[in-house]
């Protein structure tokens, strides 16, 4: 149990806190869940014994409460009260049994400490009207940082690697190469024309050559990470020189982010994506970029089916204006002229997971939607290839580049 001996100067109904020579002081501070003695000396305006007839009392109270709410439940009151004289001291000894209430937990939450005010009140017997009251502040309670219930901490590893467990980790790292037809020149860094690729892990046997998926599609598709971007660019390399190619950036969770054209550069066969405003990127995205006639897979050299051929087909569209229906059957490069403003593109036929261009001369500034959505403005008066994609069966607007 905790004691706690202070000195009140007991000359109103306010009293102060003072020590032994009757000087001002403090109340030392109690713990919050611990059984509690507070023994307060009584002492006049002089420092002298306070008269113990002025204490003659049938019952006593005493409380710790930081409000003046006396419809709400105090944050502490005493077990036991007792009056105790001798020769040297008057004395109100109250004990706390128990200073763990939920009045008082629910004050303190995660905080420190909180600062209580104390009232000791004194009936007569057969009376319910106080006899006697006796103020006073500054009694502090400090909180628990663990108790019974209180988690055991657990054990964590390391947080750094040694040398040899980073060579480790490295050397499990998947490691791939890519090849135009799965036998001739592999190599670390995968082009446009590239329909193969193969693995391995820690310098083990290569696996067989698996053809990519977009092989259909003639796309130059990958994933890429945060870890991919320099500077907050993504630098795409391929082989089909200074071209521009529209395309599409699909975040972690499969949806479609647009890009500003303005975001995009194309020359020296390199395709440059500024992802500033969306990094730091979080988890793993993929880009595709295409459309253009896709390369003529080589013949089999054993009797067979012929290798991959390119699926792109160019379409003249003609003039476009109004509601406009775009059928994938007649090719995925096609292109139009407005004659007047666009008010809704509808694509039919565009097979899941391939894509399309269109390409629209818009050098009569007319607007352009893509369903409710505006793809081209009026003011907008260049050429623009314009990319949609069959994702998981929802044709989707991927957006635009302008061809200059």
């Amino acid at each position: 149990m905790q004691k706690i001996i202070l000195y009140l100067r007991a000359d109103s109904v306010k009293a102060t806190v003072v020590d032994k020579y009757n000087q001002g002081s403090s109340v030392p501070a109690l713990a919050r869940g611990m059984a509690a003695a507070m023994t307060m000396r009584l002492v006049d305006s002089d420092g002298v014994k306070y008269d113990p007839a002025l204490l003659d009392f049938a019952a006593w109270d005493f409380v710790l409460e930081n409000d003046w709410d006396v419809d709400t439940p105090v944050k502490l009151r005493a077990t036991t009260i007792t009056l105790n004289v001798s020769n040297d001291y008057t004395e109100v000894e109250a004990v706390f049994d128990n200073t763990n209430t939920d009045a008082l937990i629910t004050a303190l939450g995660a905080n420190e400490s909180i600062s209580l005010g104390a009232e000791l009140v004194g009936f007569k017997a057969g009376e319910t009207l106080p006899e006697f009251i006796l103020q006073f502040d500054g009694v502090t309670i400090r909180n628990r940082r663990s108790e019974a219930g209180t988690a055991s901490p657990v054990t964590m590893e390391d947080n750094y690697y040694t040398a040899q467990q980073t060579d480790a980790l490295v050397r499990a790292a998947p490691e791939f190469q890519f090849s135009v037809d799965g036998v001739a020149d592999p190599h670390s860094v995968r082009v446009y024309t590239d329909r193969f690729y193969r693995e391995r892990r820690n310098g083990g046997e290569w696996s067989i050559w698996i053809a990519f998926p977009d092989n259909s599609s003639g796309l130059l598709a990958h994933s890429f990470t945060n870890d991919d971007l320099a500077g907050g660019i993504l630098t795409i390399t391929h082989d089909m020189g200074d071209v521009v190619l529209p395309g599409m950036i699909t975040n972690n969770n499969g949806k479609n982010e647009t890009i500003d054209s303005k975001n995009i550069t194309f020359g020296n066969n390199q395709i440059l994506v500024d992802l500033n405003i969306l990094s730091p990127l979080t988890g793993t995205w993929r880009y595709a970029f295409g459309g253009l006639p896709g390369a003529t897979g080589p013949a089999s050299t054993v009797p067979g089916p012929a290798g991959v051929q390119g699926v792109s087909t160019r379409y003249a569209k003609g003039n476009i204006s109004g509601a406009v229906a775009i059928d994938r059957a007649n090719g995925d490069y096609q292109v139009c002229t407005t004659t007047a403003a666009v008010t809704g593109i509808t694509i039919s036929n565009l097979a899941t997971e391939t894509g399309m261009i269109l390409r629209i001369n818009n050098a009569g500034g007319y607007a352009v939607t893509w369903g409710t959505t505006e793809i081209i403005a009026a003011t907008d008066t260049g050429s623009y290839a314009c990319a949609f994609y069959n994702d998981n069966g929802t044709v989707c607007y991927m957006g635009k580049s302008e061809i200059r």
